[in-house]
């Protein structure tokens, strides 16, 4: 989201993510917020330090330059304090600017043996060497804090407080390096909101072919009527979609870039899409089933059909792979890969379902990292209607994901155990009960930093988006 700043638009931070931010900052770095900055709640601070240090530079190489923009920066702070302090080492230590003017007042009223217990067998001058010593091994420390420095009480409060702040930074650009990959766009998973209201994903990726023809068709009733989805492909081979192509979009969604709103066009490598799904580190066999994967999508030709509406749409339009590097060593492979029209309306319109990264690993059941951006849409609509609880029949499921069994039964109880997860690993769901078809869902509150985000405490509704009611009007 952008707001407008004078005459500048400023990138508006998910205040989802500041959160996350600040409860991962350093404790000590925390502790001493509270010593320079009682009054202003370290939250607000992430947030200003994120929109006026970052930005809409978020992109990886954007954070990687800011990254290695402020490692120098401090490395220069550091050099810069200790030369001054290192010029007046050997000098008048009475002299109230002399960084080691807190030595000479020790010596001066301290008793001798109190003296000795603090800077054992050492002279006024032995303890500014022991002194020069700590700046000299924090300076050559990476990891060290400007706040750190051996000599910080000889500083004016204000440089003290810029040096907080730059800490912070620091702190925040570990974080988001260690934490999300230098990549804040992976802080949520993303799908589009048509494709959470059809059953595009299965369970398991099947073979069209398995089911006798390449033409599959699966018939569903959305909450107006009675659907269908028909997908086709002029490959042997073709299979369905399954959880697996769902995190692909997933990690596509996550490497736009600017030139993407002109071009729908997504870059990216093979090995980090592997990376983005496979936990651990990708092998040969996974470079492999990405770009089989991603072959597999782009052949796929889907088909919707209303009583009166037909609609044809693919999710892909082209891929290119190509080596990185001529050089026969590289394994390197970018991609670059043109998105369908719906997905590109869907991106440009924001008509997308977010679901928090860290909420979408704590699942493991197939069936719950499909489900669970509907489920997402339904709590936000859920708190929109001033309800908690609702209720949905089997039908609905069928229409938010594929089954590759007929066997109701057994579908019926592939949701439960989904559901079951949810309730215990506490994501989206806090409690549910099903009635024969009817499956009775009690959702967890909102919490203030997602109605934030929603704009809902402004009083802007959550639209509920037609699946093609831009195409249908």
């Amino acid at each position: 989201m952008n707001t407008k700043r004078g005459e500048e638009y400023v990138l508006e931070y998910s205040q989802q993510l500041i959160h996350d931010i600040t409860i991962e900052i350093d404790d000590w770095l925390i502790k001493k917020y509270s010593e320079y900055e009682p009054s202003y709640e370290l939250e607000k601070k992430v947030k200003d330090i994120l929109e006026d240090k970052i930005g809409d530079n978020t992109s990886k190489e954007e954070l990687r330059t800011i990254s290695v923009t402020n490692k120098a920066a401090v490395r220069k702070k550091k050099e810069y304090w200790k030369k001054n302090a290192f010029l007046y080492a050997d000098k008048n230590y009475e002299q109230t600017k002399n960084p080691f003017n807190f030595l000479f007042l020790q010596k001066s009223l301290l008793k001798e043996e109190q003296w000795q217990q603090l800077y054992p067998n050492m002279t006024l001058e032995d303890a500014v060497e022991n002194e020069k010593g700590r700046v000299e091994e924090w300076y050559h420390d990476s990891t060290k804090y400007l706040l750190e420095y051996p000599l910080i009480n000889s500083l004016k409060k204000s440089m003290v407080k810029k040096a907080l702040e730059q800490d912070i930074f620091t702190n925040i650009t570990r974080i988001i390096k260690e934490k999300y990959n230098n990549n804040l766009s992976s802080f949520f998973r993303k799908i589009p909101e048509f494709i959470v209201d059809t059953p595009i994903f299965a369970s398991n990726g099947f073979n069209l072919f398995e089911v006798g023809t390449t033409d599959f068709t699966h018939i569903f009733d959305n909450e107006d009527g009675r659907y269908q989805l028909s997908v086709s492909s002029n490959e042997e081979d073709a299979k369905m979609l399954d959880i697996t192509d769902s995190i692909i979009l997933n990690g596509l969604f996550t490497n736009i870039q600017p030139d993407f709103y002109t071009n729908k066009v997504i870059h990216t490598t093979v090995g980090e899409l592997a990376r983005f799904i496979y936990p651990g580190k990708p092998t040969a066999w996974h470079y492999k089933s990405v770009k089989s994967r991603l072959k597999n999508m782009l052949g796929l030709q889907y088909t919707y059909q209303t009583e009166n509406t037909q609609a044809y749409f693919n999710l892909l339009q082209g891929i290119k792979i190509t080596k990185a590097s001529l050089d026969e060593v590289s394994t390197t492979e970018n991609v670059d890969i043109i998105i369908g029209d719906l997905l590109f309306d869907a991106i440009m319109q924001k008509k997308m379902i977010d679901v928090t990264s860290s909420d979408y690993k704590k699942l493991d059941e197939k069936v719950s990292k499909i489900i669970c951006y509907a489920l997402q849409k339904e709590r936000v609509t859920a708190y929109t209607e001033g309800m908690q609880t609702k209720s949905y029949t089997y039908g609905w499921f069928t229409r938010t994901m594929m089954f590759q069994s007929k066997n109701k039964k057994k579908n019926k109880e592939m949701i439960k155990k989904s559901l079951m997860e949810f309730k215990e690993k506490k994501v989206i769901i806090e409690d549910f009960f099903t009635m024969k078809d009817v499956f009775n869902i009690t959702y967890l509150p909102l919490t203030e930093n997602e109605k934030i985000d929603l704009e809902l405490e402004k009083g802007k509704e959550y639209e509920k988006q037609k699946f093609f009611s831009h195409i249908i009007e």
